[in-house]
């Protein structure tokens, strides 16, 4: 019997958030969209990077 391997769900919906426009700057932040095929809890954290 062959074994399937899946992918954890937020590895999926972060290869959706860089594969698309899914992240717009707006006033004071920023708007993030994706899909949660899974309906999984995800949690996502934005931190600042500082160049």
């Amino acid at each position: 019997m062959p074994v399937t391997v899946l992918r954890p769900p937020y590895l999926i919906v972060l290869d959706k958030i860089k594969s698309n426009d899914n992240v717009v700057a707006t006033f004071g932040g920023l708007n993030l969209n994706y899909t949660n095929d899974s309906k999984s809890d995800i949690i996502i954290k934005i931190i600042k990077r500082i160049l």
